[in-house]
C-alpha cells in the first residue's frame, strides 16, 4: 500500500530551504581582501566611466598596483549620476568605498552629515600645503575649518570666440570684448537674422554656456552667505543688478528666438560654437576636448571672461576631488593612493593627458602648458578664479539661483522679486539644517518595540479568529491546519516586506531624516510645508491628475 506523502515534512523543506535561502542572500558574495601577494585591497569609486578621463584612471590604478607593496587598488566605476546618490547609503550601511571621486562642489553638504573622514591630519604629517597648490580648487575642499577632500583637478571659465566671424562683421579677431558693454555692442554686430526675422546666428547670450548667474555675481562683487554661513544673500544689490544685465541682454533678442535656435543644439558636434551658431561662449577649458574634436577647420580664439564695466576681472572653477569616506576599512591605503594621485607626475600625466587644468601648480609648469597661448592664460585666470559657496545647502542654493534666471528671463518675475524668494527658499532650507541639532532625536528602539507590538497584537488577534475557526471545523481541520502552515511564510513576508516598509514610511513622514545623520521629530512640519509652502507639489499633484484622468 503505498504510503501518503507528509504535509508537515513538505512544509519544514520548504521552510528550511526558504531560511537556507536568505541567509545566503543577506550575506552576499565573498571577496578576497588580499590579493596572491598578500597586499590589502582598497576599494576606489570612480566616476569617469567613459573617455579620455576613464583611461587616465585606469592607468593611475594601474601604476599604483605595480609600485605599491602593501595594497591594491580595485577600480569600480560608478556614473556621475549615480555616484553621489550611492555614497550616503553605503556609508550608511558599512559598505562604503576606500576612497572615491566626487565632485569637489558636493564636498560641504557631505561633510556637514559626518560622511568623510577628515584629512587635515594626514595631509599636516606628510607636508601637502596648500601654497602647492592653485589657490580655488584647495580652498574648495574645506568645510568648517576642517579638510574633508584633497583636489583630483580643476578648470577654469574663459571666453571662446570664432575669429572669422569677427571678421565678417568687421571686428578685430585680435581684439575680443573685455567688459560687458563692449559685449553687448559686439553681439549686436554678430547677430544675423533671416528674411523671416529668425535667428540664424547670435553674437552672445550669457544663458549659453557653462557659466550661470554666479559667475555675473562675481564680477559685480556680489555675495551669496554671510561670513557665518548662516544667512543666505541672494538679493544682495549686486546680485540683483547682475541679473538685470542678463534679462536686458536676452530682452534684445526674445527669449522665444533664442529657445527656437537653442533647439538645434545636440551633441558636442553640434554646439552652437562649433556650428557657428553663436560667435561668443563662455565654457571651462575642458570645451579644449570638443573643439579638438570636431572643429578642426575653426578659427577660433579664447580671452578672459568679459566683466563688469564698474566690476571686477573674475571667472570660477569647479572640478573633482578624492574624498575617504568615515567608515572605509583601509584608510592608510587609500591615504596612499591620494598621495598617488597628488604626485607631480602623476598630476602632469594626469592633466596633459585629459586636457584639463591640474590642481598641483607644479604640474602647471609642465612644457605641454607653458608652450601653449591657451593654457598659459587659462593659467593665468586662476589668480581671479571663485568656486561656488561652501555650505552644506550648496545644492540648494545653486537650484534657486538657476530657477531665479528662468523666471527672469520668461517674464515671470522681476530680478528683485526672483532673487528675494531664491534667499527666502534656501535660507529655510538652510535653517532647518542648522535647527537640526536642537531637535529632539528619535528613540528608533520605543519605535520599533511599539511598531513590534502593533504587529504582533495584530498577527495575534487575526490567528485566534483563525484558531476559532479552526474549532469549528471537523472533517477538515487536519487540512485547514496544514494550509495556514503552508500561507505562514507568505503572511509573515507580506507583513514584514509590505506592511513594514507602509508604516515605516508613513514614521518617517513625521521626521527630518537623511540616512546618514539621526532622525530627527518634526511632526506635522512636511506635511504643512508640503501643501503650503512647497512651489511644485501642488502643481505636480494636479498636472498628475490631469495625466491620469485624460490620458489614461
Amino acid at each position: 500500500m503505498r504510503r501518503k506523502p507528509n504535509r508537515y515534512m513538505y512544509f519544514l523543506v520548504t521552510l528550511w530551504a526558504s531560511v537556507a535561502l536568505l541567509v545566503a542572500a543577506l550575506a552576499g558574495p565573498t571577496f578576497a581582501e588580499e590579493d596572491s601577494e598578500g597586499r590589502r585591497k582598497v576599494v576606489f569609486w570612480n566616476l569617469f566611466t567613459t573617455g579620455a578621463s576613464h583611461a587616465v584612471v585606469t592607468e593611475l590604478v594601474a601604476r599604483f598596483n605595480s609600485a605599491n607593496p602593501d595594497y591594491y587598488v580595485e577600480q569600480v566605476d560608478i556614473p556621475y549620476a549615480h555616484i553621489h546618490s550611492k555614497i550616503l547609503p553605503a556609508v550608511a550601511g558599512g559598505v562604503a568605498p576606500d576612497v572615491a571621486i566626487f565632485d569637489r562642489f558636493l564636498v560641504a553638504s557631505y561633510a556637514a552629515r559626518d560622511a568623510f573622514l577628515p584629512l587635515d591630519d594626514l595631509a599636516a604629517r606628510d607636508g601637502i600645503r596648500g601654497e602647492d597648490f592653485f589657490r580655488a580648487p584647495w580652498e574648495e575642499c574645506f568645510y568648517d575649518g576642517r579638510q574633508y577632500a584633497i583636489p583630483y583637478d580643476t578648470d577654469v571659465r574663459i571666453l571662446y570666440y570664432n575669429k572669422a566671424l569677427f571678421r565678417q562683421a568687421g571686428l578685430d579677431p585680435d581684439r575680443p570684448p573685455r567688459t560687458w558693454s563692449e559685449m553687448r555692442e559686439y553681439s549686436h554686430r554678430l547677430t544675423r537674422r533671416r528674411e523671416d526675422g529668425r535667428l540664424e546666428q547670435v553674437g552672445a547670450v550669457p544663458i549659453w554656456g557653462n557659466t550661470g548667474l554666479y559667475l555675473y555675481c562675481w564680477q559685480k562683487g556680489g555675495r551669496f552667505l554671510s561670513d557665518d554661513g548662516r544667512r543666505v544673500t541672494l538679493d544682495d544689490p549686486r546680485n540683483v543688478e547682475a541679473l538685470e544685465w542678463i534679462r536686458d541682454f536676452v530682452r534684445e533678442y526674445g527669449i522665444d528666438d533664442l529657445l527656437t535656435v537653442q533647439t538645434g543644439f545636440g551633441a558636442d558636434d553640434q554646439n552652437p560654437f562649433i556650428t557657428g551658431k553663436i560667435a561668443m561662449i563662455v565654457l571651462d577649458v575642458g570645451a579644449l576636448n570638443m573643439i579638438q574634436k570636431y572643429g578642426a577647420g575653426l578659427d577660433w580664439g579664447a580671452a578672459p571672461c568679459p566683466h563688469a564695466d564698474d566690476g571686477i576681472p573674475a571667472t570660477w572653477s569647479g572640478g573633482f576631488s578624492l574624498i575617504v569616506p568615515r567608515n572605509a576599512r583601509q584608510t592608510d591605503g587609500a591615504w596612499q593612493f591620494c598621495r598617488h594621485i597628488l604626485a607631480e607626475e602623476s598630476q602632469r600625466y594626469m592633466a596633459t593627458s585629459s586636457n584639463k587644468l591640474p590642481a598641483l601648480l607644479a604640474a602647471s609648469e609642465d612644457p605641454f602648458f607653458q608652450s601653449s597661448p591657451f593654457w598659459r592664460l587659462a593659467i593665468d585666470q586662476m589668480r581671479f578664479s571663485h568656486y561656488r559657496p561652501i555650505s552644506p545647502v550648496g545644492s540648494a542654493l545653486n537650484t534657486e539661483m538657476y530657477t531665479a534666471v528662468d523666471q527672469v528671463v520668461h517674464g515671470k518675475l522681476s530680478p528683485r522679486e526672483a532673487l528675494t524668494v531664491a534667499t527666502l527658499e534656501s535660507q529655510q532650507v538652510l535653517d532647518r539644517f542648522l535647527a537640526q541639532k536642537s531637535q529632539l532625536r528619535v528613540d528608533w528602539t520605543s519605535v520599533y518595540l511599539l511598531l513590534g507590538a502593533g504587529l504582533c497584537l495584530t498577527l495575534c488577534a487575526r490567528g485566534y479568529r483563525s484558531w476559532l475557526r479552526l474549532r469549528k471545523l471537523t472533517l477538515h481541520r487536519r487540512e485547514a491546519f496544514a494550509g495556514y502552515l503552508f500561507a505562514l511564510p507568505a503572511i509573515l513576508g507580506l507583513a514584514i516586506f509590505t506592511l513594514g516598509p507602509i508604516t515605516a514610511t508613513l514614521v518617517y513622514s513625521f521626521t527630518r531624516y537623511e540616512i546618514i545623520t539621526p532622525a530627527v521629530w518634526e511632526g506635522f512640519e512636511n506635511y504643512r510645508r508640503l501643501f503650503t509652502a512647497d512651489r511644485y507639489f501642488l502643481k505636480a499633484l494636479w498636472n498628475t491628475f490631469y495625466f491620469a484622468a485624460l490620458s489614461v
